[in-house]
């Protein structure tokens, strides 16, 4: 049996492409987890699960003589940032009046800005920021406990170096696609795993309108950009590699 692992980065469509996958693939043979915790905490078993999708980092997931195929989805970085603090901000406040009242990670959006997300300095909500689609690309991992499941931790190379094993990665993984073209690059993955053309149309998860930021402050363009250097770079990267293991680069 086959083993994929899906890397869910958030709001890139993974939550369509992992509904897509798991028409697929039986259920008994889905790892029934989808955080690095979950992973991390799971019995031994003797045989091994045929699809590991959601947050799941590389390097964790098992890949027992080198033959996992890798899978995941990219965004233009701006927009994917700018839809995660929506997102986040979104979960917040359905769980305002939640009782007992939520804490931690989520309620930090209840009452912070754009700007503040962005141009924040504290480790953790530098963590949820920084690069994380290069940074994922290059060996960062999701944090191991509930608390910091979707903070990415590392890895400890230079900008250059990033780049580098990031590039390496998309150069070698399974399929990647893009979310600008979410049904073309489903469509596309459905073809490389030999699986039946499927009947729907797939579509990104919307963040709600009022969470979804119209504009930049001023002061954190400088930081949006910083945050997203990285990122841009690999996204520009792989439209090349696209092109040259996939063939015609779907719409963006």
């Amino acid at each position: 049996m086959k083993t994929y692992h899906f890397l869910h980065i958030h709001k890139t469509g993974g939550t369509s492409v992992t509904e897509f996958l798991r028409t697929q693939i039986s259920d008994e043979n889905i790892f029934p987890g989808t955080f690095d915790h979950q992973l991390l905490r799971a019995p031994v078993r003797d045989t091994k699960f045929g699809l590991y999708t959601g947050h799941l980092s590389i390097g964790r997931v098992p890949d027992e003589g080198g033959e996992t195929r890798l899978i995941t989805m990219l965004r233009n970085p701006r927009q994917r940032l700018l839809s995660a603090f929506g997102h986040w901000r979104a979960q917040a406040e359905e769980y305002r009046h939640a009782v007992p009242p939520k804490t931690g990670f989520l309620s930090l959006f209840l009452e912070m800005s754009l700007e503040e997300f962005l141009c924040a300095e504290t480790p953790m909500l530098k963590r949820l920021t920084g690069n994380v689609q290069a940074r994922l690309l290059a060996g960062g991992q999701y944090g191991t406990a509930k608390s910091t499941r979707a903070q990415v931790f590392g890895p400890d190379l230079s900008d250059d170096e990033t780049v580098e094993a990031a590039t390496r990665t998309l150069k070698t993984c399974f399929y990647f696609g893009f979310t600008e073209a979410l049904d073309a690059s489903i469509l596309r993955l459905a073809e490389l795993g030999q699986w039946p053309r499927p009947a729907e149309t797939f579509r990104s998860k919307v963040t709600p309108s009022w969470a979804r930021p119209t504009s930049v402050p001023a002061i954190a363009e400088e930081k949006l950009r910083q945050a997203t250097r990285l990122d841009d770079r690999i996204y520009q990267v792989a439209r090349t590699i696209y092109q040259d293991r996939f063939g015609d680069i779907p719409k963006l």
